[in-house]
């Protein structure tokens, strides 16, 4: 249930949202005081929302540092939390997405050394198929290099919380007794380290897909609206509620 509640909040959360409906209530309020108020608040969340310095802001402060290349300790495991890599049923062809650089710097680190051995979690994050993403990137991991043996598998977890629960019953079933990297992105690392800090299990983030660099004070990157900047803001917005429900609900 929390799977599917997750899933209808992350809409009704979406700034985008927000958007269309106090423009819908503007154009069909019947009041004239209510449809301008409607109209206005729909342009300056327009202009908030769209607005890349704002968000490089708020991002600043959400995101954990990643480590500077060359700076890494030796971790016995990486643990990789999946996401963004979909399967098209009408072409049957595997879809990769914003998320995985998560995977490539974990073959980066285990190629290097400092890493040796990979565990892969993710199952299903859909509401309509039941295709196993940890399974497809084994294959993958196998294609490029990675001993299967080096390779451990957890394809049951839909979401964060299951993450670190089902990685936490592997790694006790295997005995594991060593030190461990957290792979996973910038912004999602503080509700995920939590979540594995609860479940037992303690390690080093390392944080990839830093959505922020270098502050930018051009007049473009200042003023003008971006229209990507919304769907940044969904991903922002997500983990703070992610973090809220997960500790309301004891899971952090």
């Amino acid at each position: 249930m929390f799977f599917y509640l997750s899933k209808i909040f992350a809409f009704l959360v979406s700034p985008f949202s927000w958007i269309v409906f106090f423009l819908l209530l503007g154009i069909f309020a019947k009041d004239a005081r209510r449809k301008k108020r409607s109209l206005i608040t729909s342009v300056v969340l327009l202009l908030f929302f769209s607005n890349s310095f704002i968000l490089d802001e708020f991002t600043h402060a959400w995101e954990i540092e990643v480590v500077k290349y060359g700076k890494e300790k030796p971790h016995d495991i990486g643990i990789v939390l999946g996401g963004g890599v979909t399967y098209d049923a009408i072409s049957k062809r595997v879809k990769y997405g914003y998320n995985m650089q998560r995977y490539t710097d974990a073959i980066d680190l285990y190629k290097r050394g400092i890493i040796k051995k990979i565990l892969v979690s993710s199952g299903s994050g859909s509401m309509v198929y039941d295709w196993k993403e940890a399974d497809w990137i084994q294959k993958m991991y196998v294609q490029f290099g990675v001993a299967q043996e080096d390779i451990w598998v957890e394809n049951r977890s839909r979401n964060t919380a299951e993450n670190a629960h089902f990685s936490k019953q592997m790694l006790d079933s295997l005995n594991f007794q060593g030190t461990a990297y957290l792979i996973t992105s910038a912004t999602h690392m503080r509700r995920s380290i939590a979540c594995f800090s609860k479940a037992g299990i303690k390690a080093d983030p390392y944080s990839v897909n830093k959505m922020t660099g270098k502050r930018l004070f051009y007049p473009d990157h200042l003023f003008l609206p971006n229209p990507y900047v919304l769907a940044k803001w969904d991903n922002l917005i997500h983990e703070w509620i992610g973090c809220i429900a997960y500790k309301l609900t004891g899971k952090m």
